[in-house]
């Protein structure tokens, strides 16, 4: 409990200089490459 708060506090500071900017487009672009997969393998499904 004593060490959470300061991680977080430092933790919240790099989130708001951007330090994990690159890692959640990263991400983004998983999930939503994903959701494309899905999509396509959904269609292959209904026409077979």
């Amino acid at each position: 409990m004593i060490i959470a708060i300061p991680v977080g506090m430092v933790l919240t500071g790099f989130y708001e200089a951007g330090a994990f900017d690159h890692l959640i487009w990263c991400i983004k672009e998983i999930i939503g490459d994903f959701r494309e997969f899905c999509k396509i393998d959904m269609n292959k499904k209904e026409k077979s």
